[in-house]
């Protein structure tokens, strides 16, 4: 199981609690379930990185078509019945490496990907990993996210960063 240590054993769910100006929302994290969940996910990553990939590498449209073939790295984010996002990880040596995040853009800006990224922190400490690690394009506005969430740049590519965090 992608989150165990962290999910309900039982079926690889998750809630994360936001505080929010009036209170609180749960995000749930649920099981991507390739037939359902694939469809957003192939729509939302074409949405949010087509149009920056063409500027640099190029889109290709063939691997987005495979982008959920590891179903279970990857959390479905529901907001009350509204599914809303999606994050995927994966353990790379002696770290938890952070493949996506992605919100639908009504959803953001509203703490909701920092509370995300938290969370996946946490995975990290309960399998006893050392760092979260990612790759984000440096056109990409995440870039400056992360870094006022404590990542810091360990590599350098021609279009892209590789970014790390302590856990």
């Amino acid at each position: 199981m992608i989150l165990e240590g962290i999910e309900n054993k039982m079926n690889g769910s998750a809630h994360i609690v936001v505080p929010t100006s009036d209170g609180s929302i749960t995000l749930d994290l649920v099981p991507c379930d390739p037939t359902v969940h694939g469809p957003f996910i192939r729509a939302w990553s074409r949405e949010n990185f087509a149009p920056l990939m063409e500027r640099t590498v190029g889109w290709n449209e063939a691997r987005n078509q495979e982008e959920q073939q590891v179903p279970e790295r990857y959390r479905m984010v529901r907001e009350h019945d509204d599914l809303i996002g999606c994050l995927a990880v994966r353990e790379e040596g002696d770290a938890l490496y952070l493949q996506t995040i992605q919100l639908v853009p009504t959803r953001r800006g509203r703490g909701y990907g920092t509370a995300l990224l938290h969370h996946v922190e946490r995975i990290a400490q309960a399998r006893g990993l050392q760092r979260i690690r990612l790759r984000v394009y440096k056109e990409n506005p995440a870039y400056d996210w992360y870094r006022r969430n404590k990542y810091r740049v360990a590599q350098v590519e021609q279009h892209s960063v590789i970014m790390e965090k302590d856990v």
